[in-house]
């Protein structure tokens, strides 16, 4: 039973996986509905009548979907005035995954909702969450984190933003961050060192390489497939360990992008959040017993 007053939905796969979630303040009226602009996918709107056991559709002829599950090519415009959503002129933010708030512009108005793979503070007022889909920053402009550990349910209103390259959720107050459960940590995707790019922004990852260089706060991997950045941030409390180059490194962390002007191309790192993110391999191979090269 959902309440009229406000309430939340979540679709879960067998495993666990969020599929599709979606929150609401108020019921949207008698013998009226939310539902998908397109089946299994879109906005959520009020504009298309009940259907029961038939596809969701328009009212009338000449409705149309404003947007896809999939990244558009005109995205819906972003309000222009700066306060919270609710009040007057500013448009109701859009639920959506993370990799289709992606495709939209910045400005834009966004419910997302995620599992917490960098809780705060490790990387101060900045966390990271994920879905199926893909990850994203989330910046929370002043006051205080609720407390956050890896693996919770979270649901972020806030607006996207372009900061120095990286897609982030800025969000102006605690009130609109909810932690809807527990859950079980991410596990980090394998990818190799040249993949620490565009395509894995915002993402939990782990890549295994030979160090190639260290400079300052960073070090270098690279497995063949390009340069990989590892970049101890301050905040976590932890220095970058000592490096021998051509010494096989373990790194999980998070993929993000800093540049300083625009235009903002390349400048990815990988991010490690503890220091047990970074890990040599043993000397002795597990396999066969041999020495390490």
């Amino acid at each position: 039973m959902l309440n009229n007053d406000g309430d939340s939905v979540r679709l879960l796969g067998p495993d666990g996986t969020l599929l599709d979630a979606f929150v609401y303040t108020s019921s949207p009226g008698s013998d009226v509905s939310w539902s998908r602009t397109v089946d299994g996918g879109g906005i959520w709107t009020t504009d298309y009548p009940p259907s029961p056991g038939m596809s969701n559709r328009p009212g009338t002829p000449t409705a149309t979907p404003t947007a896809t599950t999939t990244r558009p090519s005109q995205p819906t415009p972003a309000p222009t005035s700066s306060p919270s959503p609710g009040q007057p002129g500013v448009t109701t933010p859009i639920h959506l995954s993370i990799e289709t708030a992606r495709g939209y512009p910045v400005k834009t108005w966004v419910i997302l909702e995620g599992q917490v793979t960098v809780p705060p503070p490790l990387f101060g007022r900045s966390i990271y969450i994920q879905d199926h889909t893909g990850g994203i920053l989330v910046y929370l402009s002043k006051e205080e984190y609720q407390p956050l550990v890896e693996g919770d349910w979270l649901r972020v209103r806030g607006r996207l933003t372009d900061y120095h390259g990286e897609w982030e959720v800025r969000v102006s107050r605690p009130t609109d961050l909810w932690r809807t459960g527990a859950g079980e940590p991410v596990r980090p995707r394998l990818i190799r060192s040249g993949e620490v790019s565009e395509v894995h922004e915002g993402l939990l990852v782990q890549v295994f390489a030979p160090a190639v260089r260290f400079s300052g706060q960073s070090f270098y991997l690279d497995d063949g497939s390009g340069e990989a950045r590892v970049y101890v941030k301050a905040s976590t409390g932890f220095r970058r360990p000592f490096i021998h180059v051509g010494e096989f490194w373990s790194v999980v962390g998070v993929v993000s992008q800093y540049v300083r002007s625009a235009p903002y191309e390349g400048g990815y790192r990988l991010l490690p959040r503890y220091e047990t993110d970074l890990s040599t391999p043993p000397l002795l191979l597990p396999v066969t017993g041999g020495i390490r090269p």
